[in-house]
């Protein structure tokens, strides 16, 4: 992969994490109906950012969502489903850590399928903001 290319990936990663990390943790905070205040959803998401970077950096989703959607004829298509890839893995690894280190980890599989349902569509809407900014700083 390009240089060019894994920086342009790894930028949009970021973004998404970030994003990723806010919405997940103020939608586990309402589901498990913690108390919420401008400092705990701080902390959660600041929590939830370094967990989505570590995840990033330690385990290449990305680029193991490239090579699952390798085969898909259309730029389009093979984009649409890597994202979708990327954010249903990014979730899953996302919410399993944060749920376990919180005590919480037994609430994974009745919290999972809320958070993907608006973890998801958050990440898609988010994404064409987040190619411009990707695409920008990879380019500086």
């Amino acid at each position: 992969m390009e240089k060019e290319a894994v920086t342009y990936s790894r930028i949009l990663e970021t973004c998404m994490g970030a994003l990723m990390s806010g919405v997940l943790n103020l939608s586990a905070m309402l589901l498990l109906r913690a108390p919420i205040s401008f400092q705990s959803v701080l902390a959660g998401w600041s929590t939830a950012f370094a967990v989505a970077v570590a995840i990033n950096y330690l385990f290449p989703v990305m680029q193991w969502c490239s090579t699952a959607t390798g085969k898909i004829k259309g730029k389009t298509p093979n984009y649409i489903v890597r994202v979708f890839l990327f954010a249903v893995m990014e979730i899953l690894l996302n919410s399993f850590w944060c749920l376990a280190s919180t005590g919480n980890l037994s609430m994974w599989l009745k919290l999972i399928m809320p958070l993907e349902a608006i973890g998801i569509p958050v990440i898609f809407a988010g994404l064409p903001v987040f190619s411009k900014v990707a695409a920008f700083f990879a380019n500086t």
